[in-house]
């Protein structure tokens, strides 16, 4: 069996990399499958091909790319897929050119929904007005890419619940629920077991504006750190470096002190400090269609607080397995931040917690069961 995955590419904030790339290692790894990959980038001028993976040139600027249809990269993307002749193309994300590429390929068409493409439009209008219409188009897309799919997959039953209520009625095929799958990327677990010393070690990845909602941390800790002053906060992702907004916005608030605004890092960087230097992971996101960063700190046996977004209560088992916060407001942040670290001293209730998650990730994201699950979904389609 062939199959390509056709993706947004990494130009578009290096979403997604490591879910997928775990999906087509396993893949490789279960036999008698051919995985090849299509992507969008803004750093060729030219279709690149190198082993399993092509690379289509796209325009820098999304606008532009939105109010056209993604005219030129479509055409592109598609004739590559043709040229390729695989029997299944299996598309991640849904509101960008690669996609509708495959759609116009008119082979048979597996699509993995990764979030709820309504509700991220809603804040990313919020936060940048000017983007009204990429918004709208994205929505628009995904509408039309799911209507064209032999096969839908999402990776959360919240990103399910989504697809089904916003789009069923435009004549979707069958949605099955796949997760991510995760790995602890070759580091050594935490466990619930990193020295606290001097001061608890916060962190909390993802990027700046209102979806993930930094600033709630930001006052948060503000609080936190009056009470246990050597604390740390870790800051990881686009716009959380030096000078990024998310500084400017701390510093024009007073609310930097013992914040480190690391800014934008590899995937393995921000799983060895994970594994190594990080007490909790805090994770107060609006919404959140799988919630990869918390799936690997719970994989790590990093202690997690969340918010009742999305598919995070699901995650974490609704508390079973990390520290949901019910509220929104700073006073219930920072007080969870604090319990955090007092359930992690000895005959603390962290422990048992830690140990249920690092279990749930295990049963639930286990790549060779995904991919598993993925081959079936293949084969039901080719079998169509």
């Amino acid at each position: 069996m062939k199959v390509v995955l056709c993706l947004p590419g990494n130009d578009w904030g290096g979403i997604g990399r490591e879910p997928v790339r775990t999906l087509a290692a396993a893949l490789s790894g279960a036999g008698g499958m051919e995985i090849s990959s299509v992507a969008l980038s803004t750093g060729v001028s030219t279709v690149t091909r190198e082993k399993e993976s092509v690379l289509v040139p796209s325009r820098k600027s999304v606008g532009r790319c939105m109010a056209d249809g993604y005219r030129e990269e479509r055409w592109r993307v598609a004739e590559e897929l043709r040229s390729l002749s695989p029997d299944i193309v299996h598309v991640h994300w849904t509101q960008m050119g690669h996609a509708l590429g495959a759609l116009d390929s008119g082979i048979p068409l597996v699509v993995t929904v990764h979030d709820a493409a309504l509700t991220c439009a809603y804040w990313n209008w919020s936060w940048h007005p000017g983007a009204a219409i990429s918004c709208v188009r994205g929505v628009e897309f995904t509408g039309r890419v799911l209507r064209g799919a032999s096969r839908i997959i999402a990776v959360s039953p919240y990103v399910k619940r989504h697809v089904e209520s916003v789009f069923l009625r435009r004549g979707i095929a069958k949605v099955s629920v796949i997760p991510n799958p995760v790995t602890a990327g070759g580091m050594a677990m935490n466990i619930g077991q990193t020295e606290i010393g001097e001061g608890p070690v916060f962190a909390a990845v993802g990027h700046w504006g209102p979806l993930k909602r930094f600033d709630l941390v930001l006052r948060a800790f503000g609080e936190v750190v009056k009470r246990l002053p050597g604390a740390t906060l870790l800051l990881l992702g686009k716009d959380l470096g030096e000078q990024g907004a998310a500084h400017h916005w701390a510093m024009s608030r007073g609310l930097a002190r013992r914040v480190s605004f690391l800014g934008s890092r590899s995937h393995e960087f921000i799983m060895r400090l994970l594994s190594d230097s990080v007490h909790c992971l805090v994770h107060p996101s609006r919404s959140e269609g799988f919630g990869l960063a918390v799936a690997e700190a719970m994989l790590l046996g990093v202690p997690v607080i969340a918010s009742e977004a999305g598919a995070l209560p699901w995650l974490i088992e609704d508390g079973c397995a990390g520290v949901i916060a019910l509220s929104a407001s700073v006073a219930a942040w920072s007080e969870a931040m604090i319990r955090a670290v007092e359930a992690r001293a000895p005959g603390g209730e962290a422990q048992g917690r830690v140990d249920r998650a690092v279990a749930r990730i295990r049963e639930l994201c286990d790549p060779a069961a995904v991919a598993s699950q993925h081959r079936a979904v293949y084969e039901s389609v080719l079998a169509q």
